[in-house]
């Protein structure tokens, strides 16, 4: 049997897009929130071909995890995108600062 699909339930704050915006503890505290919508573009943690820094994201999960919080995670791609795609061996091509398809 495939595993259900689980809709987030109750009140989910936004933290602001790219590092060094947190949501601050006394938001995450609040009984009233259940979890927060984490979000990072693209670019910011996959700056150039076969380089990764998960760091931002990993802080914050140990954070959620501290106040027993659900997350969301939310990738921004399009415009977010990194600019190492246009180059080779990739050559994806760009429009209006985002890649194809987008």
């Amino acid at each position: 049997m495939a595993p259900s699909i689980r809709m987030p339930v109750g009140y989910y704050c936004m933290a602001p897009l790219g590092k060094g915006h947190l949501v601050k503890d006394d938001v995450l505290s609040n009984p009233n929130v259940a979890g927060m919508v984490l979000r990072q573009r693209w670019s910011e943690f996959n700056p150039s071909l076969d380089k990764f820094d998960f760091s931002y994201l990993e802080s914050q999960f140990t954070r959620c995890k501290k106040f027993k919080k659900k997350i969301i995670l939310s990738i921004y791609t399009g415009t977010c995108s990194p600019l190492w795609l246009q180059k080779s061996p990739h050559k994806v091509p760009f429009y209006d600062g985002a890649p194809y398809p987008w």
